[in-house]
Formats: C-alpha cells, structure tokens, sequence
C-alpha cells in the first residue's frame, strides 16, 4: 500500500523559526494564524491548506458521523493544553542531571569498552592506559 501526503507546512520547522513567512512569529494556537502584509506566504495557497485543516475536517466528520459529542474537541484541546502546560513546569522545575551521567546517556551507543575507557579516564585515579579494557 502506498499513501501519498500532499500538505503545506503551517508553522516553523521549530521552536527557533521566526516564521516570517506570515509576517510575524504567531502565538501558538490550534488555528492557523493569519498572514500579515510582512509574510511572503502565497495568500491563496495558506487560506486553501487552512480550510484542509486535519484536525477540525477529522473532527467535523467524527461528529457528523455520531463518533463524538459537541465539546468533545474542545475538551480534548483543553486537556491536551493542560497536560502539555504540566509537563512543561516538571521540567522547568526539574533539577539540573548530574554531568556524569549525560556522560553515559551520551555513550549509551557506543561499545561497552569505549564506555568503560570514557569513565576511568573521567573519573579520579584514572588507571594507565595499558589497564583500560580495549
């Protein structure tokens, strides 16, 4: 089975894209922003993928079909809001890693050797070379 995707991008590639594309660098919503005089974005094409919007088509057709309930959607993007704003604030607040163990992490793709040698070295009273495993 072959699926084709034909879309336009709607936002930046990430969180460092001033997408000036629209003219602006938009709040984050769960509409598409509109474009301003500044934004170099075909008029035409953004308000035809806007209309094709995945999310609100979907949910048009789930409720038509009886598949959800009206507030269902605006529940969901509530909840989804209140989940994404918690994690959020956990890892603001999360204290810093220690550095040996990004260190690991860091090695976890390497040989078990290369990751033994990386930690005597790094640690106090590294052994001579000879004694590292190879």
């Amino acid at each position: 089975m072959l699926i084709e995707l034909v879309a336009m991008r709607m936002c930046g590639h990430a969180h460092h894209d001033d997408m000036l594309y629209l003219g602006k660098d938009p709040q984050p919503s769960w509409s598409y922003p509109s474009l301003t005089e500044g934004g170099y974005a075909n008029r035409d094409l953004w308000d035809y993928w806007c209309r094709k919007d995945p999310i609100e088509t979907y949910a048009t057709r789930l409720a038509a079909d009886g598949v959800i309930g009206s507030g269902d959607l605006e529940k969901w993007k509530r909840e989804a809001e209140e989940l994404v704003e918690r994690e959020a604030r956990a890892v603001i607040e999360a204290p810093w890693p220690d550095a040996a163990l990004a260190a690991v992490m860091w090695l976890r793709g390497k040989s078990v050797a290369c990751a033994l040698k990386f930690w005597m070295r790094a640690s106090e009273g590294a052994p001579p070379r000879s004694a590292a495993p190879h």
